[in-house]
């Protein structure tokens, strides 16, 4: 029973660790919130841009809060996006990562 349950931790972190999912939310930008649409990407990755796909931001674990990012990906973010609605065929995904310094160090 322990193997069983143990196993299934593993697949559900499994699982997690692949997802690509998206949903609108309220974030704080500048101390103003804003609804955004969201992508996270398993663990490595979570994004926000705004429905006019004109800006878009990433979140930074070590500072805790969003960073804006250039608009060299708001292109490639709103494709992740669109895979993530099942719009789009899934493919290989070019997105900003938000993995802190520590654990680049860790690599």
């Amino acid at each position: 029973e322990k193997f069983r349950q143990l196993l299934q931790a593993y697949q559900i972190e499994a699982e997690y660790g692949s997802r690509l999912d998206h949903y609108a939310a309220d974030i704080a930008l500048d101390g103003a919130p804003r609804r955004v649409d969201v992508l996270a990407v398993g663990r490595i990755a979570l994004l926000a841009m705004t429905a006019d796909r004109s800006q878009a931001w990433r979140w930074s674990a070590e500072a805790k809060q969003w960073q804006a990012l250039d608009s060299q990906w708001l292109s490639p973010i709103a494709e992740a996006m669109d895979v993530a609605a099942d719009k789009k065929v899934p493919q290989l995904l070019n997105v900003p990562l938000s993995v802190s310094r520590s654990q680049e160090a860790q690599s």
